[in-house]
Formats: structure tokens, sequence, C-alpha cells
């Protein structure tokens, strides 16, 4: 695990290197720096929201499957009381 970060880390020391090299104002590095954080951020919103709508459907679900259950018995309970 320390030989990857190791890695990563010194892949992205040399890429930003011949950044440097390529774009010396550093217009191309700021908008990669950009370009990284939107998508992280989404990435991370979306993760982090995923189970929380997932929970809320699931709960939705299982409520209106009650509701119709409970409003059929009340239902055949009143079909029943009328007939007598």
């Amino acid at each position: 695990m320390i030989r990857l970060i190791y890695g990563v880390i010194k892949a992205n020391g040399r890429f930003m290197a011949y950044l440097d090299r390529i774009d010396p104002a550093g217009v191309f590095k700021s908008f990669i720096g950009f370009l990284l954080f939107g998508i992280l951020y989404f990435t991370f919103c979306y993760l982090y929201t995923l189970p929380l709508y997932r929970h809320d459907k699931l709960l939705d679900e299982f409520f209106s499957a009650a509701k119709v259950n409970y409003a059929r018995n009340l239902y055949e309970e009143y079909k029943e009381s009328g007939l007598k």
C-alpha cells in the first residue's frame, strides 16, 4: 500500500513538472484541478446521498403497502357491517 501511495505521488509530481514545462502560466493546472475537484465533489455527494434516497424509497414503499392493507381492511369491515 505504501508503494502504491508513493507511486501515485511520484507520478503526480512528474505530471505537474511536465505541466509546468508546457504551461508556465498554470492555466492547465488550475483547469485540471477545478475539473478533478468537481468530479470528486459530485462523486462524494452522490455516494453520500445514495443510501438516504434508497432508504426513503424503501420506507415509502413499506408505508404505502401498509396503508393499502389498512384501507382494504377498513373497507372490508365497512362492507360487512353494511350488509348486516
